[in-house]
């Protein structure tokens, strides 16, 4: 026998009116990326030495660390290294992205076009 899920909050019915969604994130469950702006010295170097014990590598590229920091690496890697500056750790539940199709280049030729005018030849 399954019980029935807890009621949503009366303000989660206001938000649907409003088209608005609610992004939670639980603390047990949370995975952070940690973004570095730090210049070229030995508080990078020892930060990148932690990263590197706890299994990230930075990208070749970037320079920013490959993968996520579970709840408590990030608060310990936090706490060690925060009074260098220049790093941001943000929780992975927030990073989120729109995308909008803005225009249609003439020379796109969509496979099924919708019944939009910018995909009628002109």
């Amino acid at each position: 026998m399954t019980s029935a899920p807890p009621p949503a909050p009366r303000w989660n019915n206001s938000l649907r009116a409003w088209a608005a969604e609610l992004v939670c994130s639980r603390r047990d469950q949370a995975r952070y990326q940690l973004l570095i702006e730090r210049a070229p010295g030995p508080s990078l170097d020892s930060l990148l030495h932690d990263l590197r014990q706890l299994g990230l590598t930075p990208d070749p590229h970037t320079g920013q660390p490959q993968g996520t920091l579970d709840h408590t690496s990030a608060q310990q890697l936090w706490r060690r290294h925060q009074a260098g500056g220049g790093l941001r750790l943000l929780d992975t539940a927030f990073l989120r992205y729109d995308l909008s199709l803005e225009a249609v280049m003439r020379a796109a030729r969509p496979t099924a076009c919708p019944s939009s005018p910018a995909c009628r030849p002109s």
